[in-house]
């Protein structure tokens, strides 16, 4: 695929080299996907607008086999695409209405589109056997619930199963059990095919009945991301934290094996007898008839760039790719083509890279839409010597450095925590820091910077309760690289002891700063020490977004309103993770995203008011970003949020129910106004509307 036209267009080559012929003239597709026929007279395409199309090899003619309505984004992939031997089916996985991957087969003559697992029924990765006669899948097919106790909600792990569908009616199981007279239905790998087999007429395929006729392989369910029919084996695809273990599954001696770890990618040759593998950002080739061993792929010489060139593709691909995946096809009224034709006059004075960058910046800002990124290749990296913390403040007193405070952290997460708070060490406020490795600390030094390059290296420090190292003790440390994450949880339990100070231990308070990982993980470690108060303030204020906001909110929705006795201890909930309490929450102008649909969520939801200022109004989402040629990305907005008839959030943010500014001077105090009139709120509410468990009934008298 290239756009030396401008436009993405399917090309030809030699793959010995030579000179490249276009294939097709207004394809008008971004595609993800593309697959030789056994044949080699067609190739098959999915793109991002999910359509599923044949290509005519030799006049370029583009057919629409069929058209897959739930597109998430321009980064979003469909799994695989698969002809079938004979050529006369293709399958495919993409997402299926509920979001969930779903597998289908087509029949290309007919254009007849055929389920192989059933809607909701997770499923990826189809692949047909070599004879034709099967196809097999990576689908849901292991239910087992596990109790989290984090959670305290039901998970599941190694959810997936191999399932296999005979497309020929007549067609054995493939693990079916055998007795030593009886012969295998599989042929041995690559064996030599009698001249009378390979006149047999191709094997009758009943694609309508094949959901009825499943298999399951004899494989462990576990979590399978891709299957791939070799001859006389499955591949199979194991994926966790963004690494891939290969195994394969012999099915004559219906043994799996593993084959090959830590891959970050891997595609199957045509003839399925190698693999082209990338790991550790290398490629390799691997012979599946021998011994697992990548050989290296040799890529070596020199690749000329003509910048100006490449900086004309780039700018010509961000505004095509902002044309194709806006989610107004109408451009917000903006005329796209007049806006190319105003920054194209401007590429002559871009100089370097990051002039580019700031008028691809300028040319989506003409959207006047939030989530429009520009991203350059990479940021350089800062000089010198990295810093390293002790997670402590110090100040100068003119005799020396003294510690001034010590973070704590967090009991749970245990690594925010400063290397000074270890109990052996016993390391108090009001002592001097003396030295750093045998080097004295003079009364004007920062810390930090004599700790410079030392960050998880085991490092001396000598402390004395007086200036000057006579009379001072050693102690051994391990700086940190980063004292964010620990001023951050810092600043949270200062919240939370002034919310507790100034409205009583009835009250809890607790903070998500996103809707990602670390947002998940500060709010279940807050969770269960706040869910039993009277009255919980909700913190969201500069929660710069993510996509979990809806798992955040379903926790208050429920509402507990029956107790268990016990004949000793206190009465129990079983819906311990939900709150009891009034609640409030806040936000202020540096949410964002999907810090901003969570507000939105909880006022529908009337859980409380929103307390603070309109948010930053950005709801148009854009994903993961679309990958530009020499490394850096554009981020299109291309979803966006709507209820009730009307868009959302975007342009306007979410609009709390009582509006109040952080004054500076009282922020400088000590103070947090917001803060204070959520409080001020709760206490009125508690007072009108005390919060009171169920009394316990009498006993029945049964005699």
């Amino acid at each position: 695929m290239s756009d030396a036209t401008g436009e993405n267009e399917i090309y030809l080559s030699d793959a010995n080299g030579g000179p490249a012929r276009k294939l097709t003239s207004g394809i008008a597709a971004n595609l993800l996907q593309l697959r030789w026929a056994p044949d080699g007279k067609h190739l098959a395409a999915f793109d991002r607008n999910g359509r599923l199309l044949r290509i005519d090899a030799v006049n370029g003619a583009v057919e629409l086999l069929t058209t897959h309505e739930t597109v998430g984004s321009y980064d979003s992939l469909s799994a695989q695409i698969e002809f079938s031997p004979d050529g006369k089916s293709i399958a495919y996985s993409a997402l299926d209405e509920d979001w969930s991957m779903g597998s289908w087969v087509i029949d290309v003559a007919a254009k007849e589109v055929y389920r192989l697992t059933d809607a909701g029924n997770w499923s990826m990765s189809p692949t047909f056997s070599p004879d034709g006669r099967y196809v097999a899948v990576a689908a849901l097919g292991s239910i087992s619930p596990q109790w989290n106790s984090v959670s305290r909600r039901q998970t599941f792990t190694r959810p997936f199963k191999v399932r296999v569908l005979t497309l020929d009616p007549a067609a054995p199981s493939p693990f079916a059990p055998e007795s030593d007279q009886e012969k295998s239905i599989l042929p041995a790998p690559d064996a030599a095919k009698p001249a009378e087999e390979e006149k047999k007429p191709a094997p009758m395929v009943d694609l309508a009945g094949a959901r009825g006729r499943i298999i399951e392989a004899p494989i462990p369910a576990d979590d399978y991301t891709g299957v791939h029919w070799l001859d006389g084996r499955l591949l199979l695809a194991k994926s966790s934290d963004e690494q891939t273990e290969l195994l394969t599954f012999d099915l004559k001696e219906k043994e799996l094996k593993p084959l090959l770890g830590e891959v970050q990618q891997y595609a199957v040759s045509a003839d399925r007898k190698r693999l082209l593998i990338r790991r550790n950002n290398a490629l390799f080739t691997l012979d599946l008839a021998g011994p697992p061993e990548p050989k290296p792929v040799v890529l070596s010489g020199t690749v000329n760039v003509d910048p100006v060139a490449e900086w004309r593709q780039i700018f010509t691909e961000a505004w095509r790719v902002t044309r194709d995946f806006f989610y107004d096809p109408g451009m917000h009224g903006v005329n796209w083509d007049a806006v190319r034709k105003k920054y194209e006059a401007r590429l002559p004075m871009v100089g370097d890279r990051s002039d580019l960058t700031q008028l691809l910046k300028d040319m989506v800002s003409e959207l006047d839409c939030g989530h429009a990124y520009v991203t350059p290749v990479g940021a350089t990296p800062p000089s010198g010597p990295p810093r390293a913390y002790l997670g402590a403040d110090f100040v100068a007193d003119g005799q020396g450095v003294k510690i001034a405070r010590i973070l704590t952290g967090s009991d749970v997460l245990i690594e925010r925590r400063s290397p000074l708070a270890s109990p052996g060490d016993a390391v108090q406020v009001g002592e001097y820091l003396v030295a750093i490795n045998g080097r004295p600390v003079r009364p004007n030094d920062v810390p930090e910077i004599l700790l410079e390059g030392l960050a998880g290296r085991t490092v001396a420090l000598r402390l004395n309760a007086k200036p000057g190292l006579d009379g001072s003790r050693e102690i051994r440390v391990v700086p940190l690289d980063s004292e964010i994450l620990l001023r951050y949880t810092d600043l949270i339990n200062q919240k939370r002891e002034y919310v507790r100070k100034n409205a009583g231990d009835n009250f809890g308070y607790l903070h998500v700063p996103d809707m990602v990982d670390e947002g998940m993980r500060m709010f279940v470690t807050q969770q269960f020490p706040t869910n039993r108060q009277d009255a919980v303030v909700v913190d969201f204020r500069a929660n710069s977004g993510g996509n979990i906001s809806s798992l955040i909110v379903e926790n208050f929705l429920f509402r507990s309103r029956v107790y268990f006795h016990v004949r000793s201890g206190r009465p129990w909930r079983r819906e311990d993770w939900s709150f009891v309490g009034h609640l409030a929450a806040l936000c202020n102008e540096y949410n964002f995203s999907d810090g901003e649909l969570v507000l939105d969520s909880w006022q529908r939801n009337k859980l409380g008011p929103v307390i603070g200022m309109r948010t930053g109004g950005g709801e148009v989402g854009s994903g993961g970003g679309y990958g530009l040629v020499d490394g850096g990305s554009i981020y299109v907005p291309n979803y966006a949020a709507y209820a009730d008839n009307r868009w959302i959030i975007e342009g306007v943010g979410a609009v709390p129910d009582i509006t109040v500014a952080q004054d500076p001077a009282a922020a400088i105090q000590g103070k947090d106004p917001q803060l204070d009139r959520a409080i001020a709120y709760l206490k009125e509410k508690l007072a009108r509307e005390p919060v009171l468990a169920p009394r316990l009934p009498p006993f029945p008298i049964k005699n």
